[in-house]
């Protein structure tokens, strides 16, 4: 009864002020959550109802609704569309109004831009008005991807919190394109923060695949890609970290380029993880064939272009000699990675490209890439390595798309349960009705460096599979060039592509 009574008198007291605390608490929390998750929200609704208004008020004008003449532009080659522009046959102004209305019928279908660019007009104009074409690419429309700063748009990466803030000025590869004559007129959709296969955000909604709507077309570039691939664009600007511009292509069916890191300028880009370590971000060139993306990098690397607008770029011009070299090539090729196990018939197209290849008289060696799942360990160590505190600040107050929610969720999980999480998916009563390559992957929830010293340790694993990768490719088996299928998999559904990276 004293024990009971001392319960009661003396800590029920202090427990009944603590339980109404953490109560008060949770109610104060949970009321500045609501109000911010609606006032994002109503945030997407205006720029949702923008959008559709600018799309309406496009296609009313009569220069905006595809026709027969627009229809002889669209079906020229690049070579006879960038001929054309060159000799002043076609005005700027008109090969623009029939990509605009292009541009508007694929994305109706596909939903593939997020928003036209309003002072493209104005430049093609400028253009048309010169006594002299600007460049190579003098009057020709190209498609830009979100994150790539275009003055006075957004680059919102899909969240809510980013609507609304327009870039003071253009990312150094879209002004070296301006200079080089191109007129940029439109913004591509992306998935929220950049970091899916998919291309989803609850503020531009669903990007389709071109080739067929019921399959995503790739991310995180997959409105560049979708949109190229259906033809409402010939040249975009995109950024690869994890994929991001080769697997979309693979998807559409289109050609896409991933530059050497530094290659080309990244000066411009909003990231998805800007201060990670480890990880190197790249911008990305897409095309409807291999010639266009030679192309649009040869005059881009010429004469310093990019130094005029980031003074660190690498000076390193176009080798035309090299390109143009009719020597016999050795190349190396792989076609599966066990993280990525291949699905229908990825292996067959790098094994017909292999045969191409040797039937122009080029040598092709097999070789293996160093343990994937070590790579994906790295992977996984650096851009967690804050345990996912930048991605939940991201999405505070947002709403999650279905894509995204295995990602946000993992993130949102404190490091403990995680633990808690892979020690039970390991666990061997479990496992033996699991996959041992699915086991291993979930070892990837609890990623991230908890420590500088571990960091260090990891910075040196990175740089010693690089080495590897050097030794055994490049010198043992003298291959300057190799040759796989960067997407192992094949497209999967819009709404149904969450568990990809964590299962």
């Amino acid at each position: 009864m004293l024990g009971l009574y001392i319960l009661y008198e003396i800590l029920w007291p202090w427990l009944y002020l603590f339980l109404t605390s953490m109560v008060c608490g949770w109610i104060y929390h949970g009321i500045f959550w609501i109000v911010g998750y609606l006032k994002l929200r109503s945030v997407i609704k205006r720029k949702q109802k923008e959008r559709e208004e600018g799309f309406r008020k496009l296609e009313q004008q009569s220069r905006f609704q595809l026709n027969e003449e627009h229809e002889k532009i669209l079906n020229l080659s690049d070579e006879e569309l960038i001929k054309q522009l060159q000799t002043r046959r076609l005005k700027a102004t008109e090969v623009l109004e029939a990509f605009i209305a292009k541009a508007l019928k694929v994305t109706r279908k596909l939903n593939s831009i997020t928003e036209f660019i309003p002072q493209a007009e104005e430049w093609a104009r400028e253009l048309d008005e010169l006594k002299e074409v600007r460049g190579p690419f003098h009057g020709l429309p190209i498609s830009v991807k979100d994150n790539c700063w275009v003055k006075g748009m957004d680059s919102s990466i899909g969240l809510a919190k980013y609507l609304y803030q327009p870039v003071a000025k253009d990312s150094a590869i879209v002004q070296c394109y301006k200079d080089l004559g191109a007129v940029p007129f439109c913004k591509t959709n992306v998935p929220q923060t950049l970091l899916s296969f998919g291309c989803q955000n609850p503020v531009f909604g669903v990007t389709k695949n071109n080739l067929n709507p019921d399959l995503t077309p790739g991310g995180s570039s997959g409105g560049e890609s979708s949109l190229i691939g259906a033809g409402g664009s010939r040249l975009g600007l995109g950024s690869d970290i994890g994929g991001s511009v080769r697997i979309p292509a693979h998807f559409c069916g289109v050609a896409g380029f991933k530059g050497t890191s530094q290659r080309i300028s990244g000066v411009g880009f909003r990231g998805s993880l800007p201060n990670v370590i480890g990880l190197l971000g790249v911008p990305g060139i897409f095309a409807q064939n291999a010639k266009m993306l030679a192309k649009a990098s040869k005059h881009m690397l010429e004469d310093g272009k990019q130094n005029k607008y980031d003074p660190v770029a690498l000076p390193l011009p176009w080798n035309e000699q090299m390109f143009s070299s009719k020597r016999k090539l050795r190349i190396g090729y792989f076609t599966s990675l066990p993280y990525f196990p291949l699905l229908g018939d990825c292996e067959e197209v790098t094994l017909n490209a292999k045969k191409a290849l040797e039937s122009l008289g080029h040598e092709l060696v097999p070789f293996e890439m160093p343990d994937s799942f070590k790579m994906m360990d790295m992977v996984f160590d650096f851009g967690f390595a804050d345990k996912g505190m930048h991605m939940v600040e991201n999405w505070k107050n947002e709403p999650i798309p279905p894509a995204l929610l295995v990602n946000f969720l993992i993130c949102k999980a404190p490091a403990w349960f995680r633990r808690i999480l892979v020690w039970i998916m390991n666990a061997r009563p479990h496992t033996q009705f699991l996959y041992s390559q699915i086991t291993r992957r979930v070892e990837d929830i609890r990623a991230g460096t908890e420590k500088s010293g571990y960091m260090w340790r990891r910075m040196g694993d990175r740089k010693a599979m690089i080495e590897e990768i050097k030794r055994s490719v490049l010198r043992n088996l003298g291959v300057g060039f190799y040759l796989h299928l960067h997407s192992h998999f094949q497209q999967f559904q819009p709404l149904k592509h969450a568990w990809i990276l964590f299962t």
